[in-house]
């Protein structure tokens, strides 16, 4: 049977409609799917800034830290030295009153005198030495002992060397002493003031010549890194050891009563006394 064309159009038109029907719900579908990966990415993403948020905060958090510890433990090594410092200026005072009761007065002028070795030794330990140290502390094999052996070896080699040296000049006053017409007492002042020529000489001379072979002598064997930072702190020590030494009486540090801190690192005594103590 043949179907009208009106029945024919009808049809078709249905056809059409469900498959653009299908097409919409289709292309609907797909639109959806694509709104939830795009919300589930944003949220994602919104999820994963905080947390990326957080750890850097965390670590600004922790670097600002350790640069509070770091400013505190500076406070507080200023403050020690202040307080040694303020200790130091103290007994210097009282030196100096009780040299002026006594009539046992010194030239404060003098670089050489007491008063201005003390000074200088003091100096030494609050200024110099911390800088010294914290480049020592860089060398692995450098540590407090070995430190604290080479110190004293410095400073005792350094007085046995004047004190040789002060024999010499003795005895060259002795040889002249019978035929020179002085009594003894000027031969005794000649040969003080030979000495204090001497260390006059020492202290206006440049540490780095004194201990050119130094290094090798107190038999030191390091690698050259480790001896650029020993050669410092040998050409102070030897210098200091030598100008004590001269000093009548002759000076020397007072490892005996020393009882350090709990930092390894605190070598140097606090006090000095006469040798012939």
């Amino acid at each position: 049977m043949k179907m009208s064309r009106s029945g024919q159009k009808t049809r078709s038109d249905e056809s059409f409609n469900k498959e653009r029907n299908m097409s919409y719900r289709l292309t609907k579908k797909r639109k959806y799917e694509d709104s939830s990966d795009s919300d589930a990415d944003h949220t994602e993403a919104q999820s994963a800034a905080p947390k990326e948020t957080k750890e850097k905060w965390k670590v600004i958090h922790e670097e600002l830290q350790n640069i509070k510890d770091e400013l505190k433990k500076k406070d507080e090594e200023l403050k020690k030295t202040k307080d040694e410092l303020a200790s130091f200026k103290n007994r210097v005072a009282a030196d100096v009153s009780l040299s002026i009761k006594t009539g046992k007065t010194e030239s404060l002028n003098s670089p050489i005198s007491k008063t201005r070795m003390v000074e200088m030794y003091q100096k030494f330990k609050l200024l110099r030495w911390p800088k010294i140290k914290d480049q020592l502390k860089s060398c692995k094999k450098m540590n407090p002992k070995k430190t604290e052996a080479l110190i004293q070896k410095t400073f005792r080699e350094a007085a046995e060397e004047m004190e040789m040296k002060k024999e010499a000049i003795r005895e060259v006053f002795d040889l002249l002493e019978p035929n020179s017409g002085l009594t003894s007492q000027k031969i005794q002042e000649y040969k003080q003031l030979a000495i204090q020529n001497h260390q006059m000489s020492l202290y206006n001379s440049n540490k780095g010549d004194l201990v050119k072979t130094r290094l090798s002598e107190l038999g030191l064997e390091y690698p050259e890194e480790v001896l650029e930072n020993l050669r410092p702190l040998v050409c102070e020590c030897y210098w200091l050891g030598c100008l004590l030494a001269l000093n009548t009486p002759a000076l020397q540090l007072d490892w005996e009563n020393h009882t350090g801190s709990m930092d390894p690192w605190d070598i140097f005594p606090r006090n000095m006394k006469s040798s012939d103590m």
